[in-house]
């Protein structure tokens, strides 16, 4: 059978060959599907990758911290540690009006001038 280019001919969305059978296929074959759905995803996710390496890091950081019994520390020794202040999962505004940045479930709030405390979620 001779395959014979049409205008109104379907054709792969990744290597571009000639659709045959079902009126809603996409691609010619699971090779391509996959090549096609891994070159997206590889593509759109690289950002969210890189935001999710920033924040584990900052989680490591303060777990760390805790873990060593510290509660209390100075933001130069944050940032010396690789914290990054501008990634963050959440926050939450405590009585006195203040608000506690977690990385996940661990956390920090500003006390007086550069100093920081260091708060677990469930101790809140």
């Amino acid at each position: 059978m001779i395959n014979t280019y049409h205008e109104n001919d379907r054709h792969c969305q990744e290597c571009g060959l000639i659709l045959i059978g079902r009126s809603d296929k996409k691609f010619c074959s699971d090779q391509c599907r996959a090549s096609f759905h891994n070159r997206e995803y590889s593509q759109n996710s690289e950002s969210i990758r890189r935001v999710n390496r920033v924040l584990k890091r900052n989680r490591f950081v303060l777990e760390k911290l805790v873990s060593q019994g510290k509660f209390q520390i100075h933001k130069k020794k944050l940032e010396e540690l690789g914290f990054n202040f501008d990634f963050h999962t959440h926050s939450r505004r405590i009585q006195d009006g203040s608000k506690i940045i977690f990385c996940y479930e661990t956390g920090y709030h500003r006390q007086s001038g550069d100093e920081y405390r260091i708060v677990r979620k469930e101790l809140i």
